[in-house]
């Protein structure tokens, strides 16, 4: 019951890096693909069709953690520990914030 909103640059090295990753990840745990919707962005972390609107995207990769619809947490950019841990935490209900929040 966990959908992913992933967005990411193709220009981006965080995202040819971190993006891998996530698939590698995803593909272990047998996750149905048709709850990851993966969104490009350009230079501006905009999509011709503004998907980017309201979801507070600054930094790619930004890949936003849903359950029940519901926002339960994001990995912005790079690991604070490593992506796999990381996610970890987010989909576990851990206390987690991402690079860029203050602890």
């Amino acid at each position: 019951n966990i959908t992913i909103k992933a967005f990411m640059g193709t220009w981006c090295e965080d995202s040819q890096r971190e993006t891998p990753g996530l698939y590698k990840l995803l593909d272990s745990l047998n996750f149905d693909y048709k709850n990851l919707t993966m969104i490009t962005v350009n230079r501006a972390k905009k999509t011709p069709d503004n998907l980017q609107e309201g979801l507070n995207i600054f930094r790619v990769p930004t890949f936003i953690f849903y359950k029940n619809n519901k926002e339960i947490g994001r990995f912005v950019e790079y690991p604070r520990e490593t992506l796999e841990n990381d996610i970890l935490k987010i989909v576990s209900g851990i206390p987690y914030k991402h690079s860029y929040e203050e602890d």
